[in-house]
């Protein structure tokens, strides 16, 4: 191994458990082998294991140490050097492959993808479940967010018609007459500098006391009026203009790893 010349080699025995990495970035929980450290550098560690399945130099591992306090800690391990002696694989390896890409930030969290229009997580859902069914990595929940029933993209929301979903809304004002319960536009009601009910005829009405302002909604698409919007959706990757109320409520869900600290393996320098 490299690093056995460039980083000093301490003694280490401790449990471990060992799973082949397969093509597509899942662990092979079937090929999986128990058995101990032999000893661990800055740089990679040399492991003796139970022959379960055959290893090949260059081969993606994760490899987990029981931990002093209690738990497994987990680090990427590519094999270097392999030897077989009494249904035991002896073998080295330094930290690096696709285990190691996936546990080297501690976490994975979902974040918005602007090429997705979709919060997501950098690979694939089905592959970190299935490290989280072998032990590895840890759900947890991060968040909800409102999704388009369609395609799943992330919608904007705005108040808008409840008729066709247009946002392009004006607002009038109107005049209500308790009189002669009239319900007429404001301007109607504007004659000569002063208030006159386009209905009745009366004049010089005094609000409050004769009527009161009211305010409706106006669709300038379908020309739709009512007092009250709706909550609209607009998917921005598929562009479908939905019911507030048909977003879909999506978990957004992040993966946790108990990253293996090789420092903390080390004896004090």
């Amino acid at each position: 191994m490299n690093d056995r010349r460039i980083h000093p080699r301490f003694r280490l025995d401790r449990p471990v458990v060992v799973l082949p990495v397969l093509p597509d970035g899942s662990p092979d929980v079937e090929h999986a082998s128990k058995g101990a450290t032999l000893d661990v550098a800055r740089g990679g560690l040399q492991l003796d294991i139970e022959a379960r399945a055959a290893l090949r130099e260059g081969a993606s591992l994760a490899v987990g140490v029981e931990q002093a306090g209690g738990g497994v800690a987990y680090e990427g391990v590519v094999v270097r050097h392999i030897r077989q002696r009494n249904g035991h694989v002896a073998f080295g390896g330094v930290f690096a492959g696709d285990a190691h890409r996936l546990l080297e930030t501690g976490s994975r969290l979902p974040a918005f993808s602007p090429d997705k229009l979709a919060y997501d997580l950098p690979g694939s859902n089905q592959v970190y479940d299935k490290w989280a069914q072998a032990g590895v990595l840890k759900p947890v929940l991060m968040d909800h967010v409102q999704v388009c029933p369609r395609c799943g993209g992330l919608p904007t929301f705005r108040m808008g018609c409840r008729r066709c979903g247009s946002g392009r809304l004006v607002e009038d004002q109107l005049i209500h007459h308790f009189a002669c319960a009239n319900v007429d536009l404001a301007s109607k009601y504007e004659v000569d500098g002063m208030l006159k009910c386009p209905k009745c005829r009366t004049k010089k009405l005094v609000v409050g006391s004769d009527y009161e302002y009211l305010t409706t909604h106006r669709c300038l698409a379908c020309r739709w009026s009512d007092y009250e919007p709706t909550r609209v959706g607009h998917c921005l990757r598929c562009s479908l203009r939905f019911a507030g109320h048909e977003a879909v409520e999506r978990e957004l869900v992040g993966y946790d790893a108990q990253r293996l600290d090789v420092l903390a393996l080390l004896p004090p320098s």
